[in-house]
């Protein structure tokens, strides 16, 4: 449904001859969204991605080199808007995932499906426009116009690249850092302890929970418990309420687990020896290229 309505909308553009390079654009993200939604066997889940991020190459590096270039390019793509550093960085990072990281096209595609589906429709409701005034290319209901407009158009596909570009840093970040280096560049940066012992509690919390709503969803599953709208509706709600009551036991059982092993009020982590060297000027000539591209400015 999602690509016969991004369809219709770029054949209204290419007959209200509004921008080519727009168009071109336009067919480029329907193509990425027709590879993402197939559907795929392999799902990674937070768990397999931190397992990925164990066996990664690339955790040699000081994780806080690797925060720093993603924030720093971060700041570039979203300071410049620029659609040709965010595809440019798009493309490095899928083949980095597939060189490095050794996932296949599958498995990257399962990895994006989610939330470059969720950029996609937020973007559509930047690009259409309601107005009272005739737009370039609309359709008319009563007093109103529907449509799409050439600023719109520009500023939904600019805002969808930059979007997803962003995420691709932020996923090659995960796949290539554990948690734990992680907490270590965040110390680093001079955090405060508390703001990261919530994070770090956080997303424990995250893992046993998907944890425990696989098992369920596996056990509905089992049941027949999706087999119709009806008793889809029920299960989620039992799900959702099995969720509720396993969170509050297992946030008691891990204070008491913590208490058990000397936690006194802050979490230490082992720290990891770096090679300060290795791949660094990778990662340096990343930052120039995607500099040099936002000066261009389009």
């Amino acid at each position: 449904m999602l690509t016969l309505l991004l369809i219709l909308f770029w054949i209204t553009i290419s007959i209200g001859q509004i921008d080519n390079r727009l168009i071109c654009l336009g067919i480029i993200l329907l193509g990425v969204e027709q590879f993402l939604v197939k559907k795929s066997s392999h799902n990674h889940n937070i768990v397999q991605m931190e397992t990925l991020a164990y066996q990664s190459p690339f955790r040699d590096i000081n994780p806080l080199y690797k925060l720093s270039i993603t924030i720093i390019a971060l700041f570039l793509i979203i300071g410049y808007q620029s659609i040709l550093a965010s595809l440019f960085v798009i493309m490095c990072v899928f083949i980095f995932i597939h060189k490095f990281v050794n996932l296949s096209y599958v498995q990257i595609k399962e990895l994006f499906t989610a939330p470059v589906m969720f950029i996609i429709l937020s973007t559509l409701g930047i690009v259409i426009s309601i107005s009272h005034q005739p737009i370039e290319v609309s359709i008319r209901f009563n007093s109103w116009y529907i449509g799409l407009s050439k600023v719109s158009q520009q500023r939904g596909i600019q805002l969808a690249c930059i979007s997803i570009a962003s995420v691709s840093l932020l996923i090659n970040l995960a796949l290539t850092t554990p948690i734990g280096d992680f907490v270590y560049a965040l110390r680093k940066s001079k955090i405060p302890k508390s703001v990261i012992e919530i994070m770090y509690f956080i997303y424990r919390y995250i893992i046993v929970l998907n944890r425990v709503l696989n098992q369920v969803q596996e056990s509905a599953l089992s049941r027949l418990g999706f087999i119709t709208y009806r008793r889809g509706f029920k299960s989620t709600m039992m799900i959702a309420s099995k969720l509720f009551s396993q969170s509050l036991r297992l946030s008691l059982k891990s204070i008491d687990a913590m208490e058990s092993r000397l936690y006194k009020g802050q979490v230490k982590f082992i720290v990891h020896k770096y090679q300060r060297e290795k791949n660094i000027y990778f990662l340096i000539i990343f930052v120039i290229l995607i500099f040099t591209l936002c000066q261009w400015g389009w």
